[in-house]
């Protein structure tokens, strides 16, 4: 379902029956019966839903924040921030049973069960007033990571573009891009050549930030100026991740997840840093053993560009290229 600032991949129906099936193999039926509960409800939501457009579709940038009581903190996730790292993280420190369960969902799965189990949307939807005290209560700790927007989008485009391995048949928000660029010059979407990076930038720099998917838009929104204790930077993740475990009082390891394949030089493997990574295609990249620094898809134009578009990131969490 599309909201005005996130798009959910399901109605939140298909991770907790995946799991309950899980479940039942390991028999574990009390779980196993709690989430095809779940799942059920999820349905028959989803089919009300249905008959009342724009429910789901509210001003409420908020809807993602996961809060937990245990440990007292609010996470603000930020797509192509490592929010499946801090996702599985929050699973991980959980008081739920069969975690490791939901920690084996398939990613997009993962994602939509978190979404429809852990969130603001799960927990607060229908009292979004209770949300709002408890960003302003001093016994949470709140805190967000941020990361270069020229590097984010690089990011962005090479998993949601390049990575998967059918694009029309997989569950990435690119999919939706394809099909708009394509359309806007009448001519049927070619998923296999998709987009290039060049024109993937060109297409975002002429749209508005709520028109867009969660993966490429500003940072800033999410935050929504809401004031937080820490905002770390993905640039800096060691130190980060130090400061937020010593403020929730825990002792893990981040779980990383959908790290890219990219080098931290400009050149690696069949990697040249004299090619024009910006104007290959899709079919062109999945060609690499591995993908450049995110500064080898830039030409001077396509820098400015980006600043331009995403300026408010840049001045807020002063970043440069």
């Amino acid at each position: 379902m599309q909201s005005k600032y996130f798009t959910f991949s399901d109605s939140g129906a298909k991770a907790p029956l995946y799991l309950s099936k899980k479940l039942a193999k390991k028999a574990n039926i009390s779980a196993a019966s709690k989430e095809l509960s779940r799942s059920l409800v999820a349905v028959i939501e989803k089919s009300f839903l249905h008959s009342k457009p724009g429910r789901l579709e509210i001003d409420w940038p908020e809807k993602e924040y996961i809060d937990d009581e245990k440990h007292h903190f609010i996470y603000c996730p930020i797509p192509k921030v490592a929010c499946s790292s801090f996702k599985r993280l929050v699973v991980q420190i959980s008081s739920i049973s069969y975690k490791e369960e939901i920690l084996e969902l398939p990613p997009h799965l993962f994602h939509s069960y978190v979404n429809h189990s852990l969130t603001f949307f799960a927990k607060y939807r229908s009292t979004q007033e209770k949300t709002q005290e408890i960003l302003q209560s001093n016994s949470y700790f709140k805190f967000a990571i941020v990361r270069n927007p020229w590097d984010r989008l690089v990011s962005a485009y090479l998993n949601k573009f390049v990575s998967p391995v059918n694009l029309e048949t997989s569950t990435s928000p690119g999919k939706s891009v394809v099909r708009n660029f394509y359309a806007e010059q009448q001519l049927e979407a070619n998923f296999n050549r998709a987009l290039t990076f060049r024109e993937f930038i060109k297409y975002l720099s002429m749209r508005q930030d709520k028109a867009l998917d969660g993966h490429w838009q500003p940072q800033i929104i999410f935050l929504n100026n809401h004031k937080f204790d820490y905002i770390g930077r993905f640039e800096k993740m060691d130190e980060a991740f130090d400061t937020i475990q010593e403020n929730l009082n825990i002792k893990n390891k981040l779980p990383w997840a959908n790290k890219s394949n990219r080098s931290k030089d400009f050149k690696s493997g069949n990697i040249n840093s004299d090619t024009c990574y910006s104007t290959l295609d899709r079919t062109e990249l999945r060609r690499l053993k591995s993908f450049p620094n995110y500064r080898c898809f830039y030409t001077p134009d396509l820098v400015d560009l980006v600043g331009n578009r995403y300026q408010d990131d840049i001045k807020r969490f002063t970043y440069d290229f």
